[in-house]
């Protein structure tokens, strides 16, 4: 049997080849570039613990008193993980909307909060983007920049024993807070 040499060509197209598969193996692994947050996640399901009913207790009859002190009304809440306005949210920006255009004197102070269930940053990036889409909505109905101002707490530690499905849910706000006489800031 007779050796037949590799032709040279045969060589360098193989060895390009495997180069370039080296070089896309490493393209599959850089970093993408940040999203706003505007995906729906869904709640994790609730554990047997949190579906069954607890005993009445000072720190539940806390969290029940911290509920209560939450202003449907005023508030613009979220779905779990996201800073988009719901559609069934709206209504309560075009009656803001419609206050704010009749009053140039009146402003309103968007406050922004996030349940406790990430980390520090994370809650108070979503309240920040949740705060933006409110401030963007209300911007889009006619209300002037001037009379928007923004405050962002982020995750606040839960009252009490803040277990509940509706408990969770109105961490998940931006309050709007109405004012006579101040001026919102200029964006």
């Amino acid at each position: 049997m007779t050796k037949v040499p590799i032709p040279h060509c045969f060589r360098a197209a193989m060895l390009g080849l495997s180069f370039s598969m080296v070089l896309l193996s490493g393209c599959g692994t850089t970093s993408q570039p940040e999203r706003p947050v505007q995906q729906v996640l869904k709640p994790p399901a609730p554990t047997e613990a949190e579906t069954a009913s607890p005993p009445i207790s000072a720190s539940s009859q806390s969290a029940k008193k911290a509920e209560a002190e939450v202003d449907e009304k005023m508030s613009v809440f979220f779905v779990f993980g996201s800073s988009a306005v719901g559609h069934g949210e709206i209504y309560k920006l075009r009656n803001a909307a419609s206050l704010l255009k009749e009053d140039n004197g009146l402003s309103v102070t968007l406050i922004g909060h996030a349940s406790d269930n990430g980390s520090r940053s994370v809650n108070l990036a979503v309240a920040d983007a949740r705060v933006e889409a409110v401030s963007a909505s209300l911007k889009k109905l006619g209300v002037k920049a001037r009379q928007i101002r923004k405050t962002v707490i982020g995750g606040e530690k839960p009252p009490g024993n803040c277990g509940s499905a509706e408990c969770r849910r109105k961490m998940r706000r931006v309050e709007l807070v109405f004012s006579k006489g101040s001026r919102g800031s200029a964006e």
